[in-house]
């Protein structure tokens, strides 16, 4: 066969678009993903991070798994809390374990998740109900939004239902500043530092695994005033996700514009708490007319108990904060680590 000119030139210019155009019989990445990414952490490293402080009594809400964020540790924003000690004296009863990260939540946060996965993994079969409800605070939602994502079966499939608080789910545009300037001269900042400021990979690649939707019934509950996870206001808040009901504390129709609760007391805000266990009680979030106001200045379930009485959950969850950001818990690295390769294929 013999070619003229142009038609060679054509074929040239051709070959190469023709091997980089994507086959239409190409698999394409599901959204969300639906088979588990690989483990590296093992069930019984993980099992030996878990604490359930009144054991498992077989109560008929079924589990609660409490998830920690950066800086802090299980005991430490949980322990004397009214997740653990007034939860699960309100029907129907629930049975409630935490979690203690390594390194204070500071290290990769997809090994992070993968505890997370981990824990739920392991509690679901001892729940009442075959599944467990999650809360979380701060950066552990993003460990347990990834953890969601990316282990469908081992954990999405076995979650019932989440209650996220002053969660950044599009990162904070604070992420970076809580690397102080000694951390900087030591090489860097810790990894979780990186990952969940605002525009890392890390959370670029997250939005784009799940389109920036929640991938099981999902409360958010957040402040305006938030001074740590940033911003919270409007339809940008951090807080935001798709097919999630909101709650802005401050909204009328929940506890007014006057209503304060800044990022560590999230932990043991009354109405946040209201939120949470009602969601948790009826097996799917609340609507905002459900809500007793009450709430909003004590916990209204006779207990006498108030925001002051859990103070000092708030108080040792932000000493900890203080502390991360002149002595690092974690090795410093000088940049974001890399995407798992079960992730790349959603790298934004």
């Amino acid at each position: 066969m013999i070619f003229s000119p142009r038609s060679l030139l054509l074929a040239l210019v051709a070959a190469p678009l023709a091997l980089a155009a994507p086959s239409p019989l190409a698999k394409r990445a599901a959204v969300p993903p639906t088979s588990d990414a690989p483990f590296s952490v093992s069930a019984a490293t993980a099992q030996n991070v878990i604490n359930c402080p009144n054991g498992i009594q077989g109560k008929a809400g079924g589990i609660v798994f409490l998830v920690h964020g950066t800086g802090s540790t299980g005991p430490e924003s949980w322990g004397n809390g009214p997740w653990t000690s007034l939860l699960p004296t309100l029907g129907p009863g629930f049975d409630v374990c935490y979690i203690t990260l390594p390194d204070r939540s500071q290290g990769d946060i997809q090994i992070s998740a993968e505890y997370v996965a981990r824990g739920i993994q392991y509690l679901a079969p001892q729940s009442s109900t075959g599944k467990v409800g999650i809360v979380a605070h701060s950066q552990g939602n993003l460990n347990v939004e990834w953890a969601l994502t990316f282990w469908p079966v081992a954990a999405r499939s076995v979650t019932a239902e989440y209650i996220a608080l002053a969660a950044d789910f599009k990162g904070t545009l604070d992420g970076i500043l809580y690397c102080s300037s000694a951390k900087i001269t030591q090489g860097g900042c810790p990894a979780a530092e990186w990952q969940q400021s605002t525009g890392s990979h890390f959370v670029n690649t997250l939005s784009k695994a799940t389109a920036g939707s929640a991938v099981v019934p999902t409360a958010s509950i957040y402040t305006l005033t938030d001074q740590v996870v940033t911003p919270e206001t409007g339809s940008g808040a951090t807080s935001v996700i798709n097919n999630a009901s909101l709650y802005p504390l401050q909204a009328s129709d929940i506890c007014g514009a006057f209503h304060y609760a800044d990022h560590a007391s999230m932990l043991v805000d009354s109405a946040a708490f209201e939120i949470g266990y009602k969601s948790l009680a009826v097996g799917a979030p609340i609507s905002r007319a459900a809500i007793d106001k009450r709430s909003c200045y004590s916990y209204p379930y006779g207990s006498g108990l108030s925001n002051d009485t859990f103070s000092s959950v708030a108080d040792a969850f932000q000493a900890g904060l203080n502390t991360i950001t002149s002595f690092p818990t974690a090795d410093v690295v000088p940049a974001e680590p890399p995407l798992m390769s079960y992730a790349k294929p959603y790298a934004a």
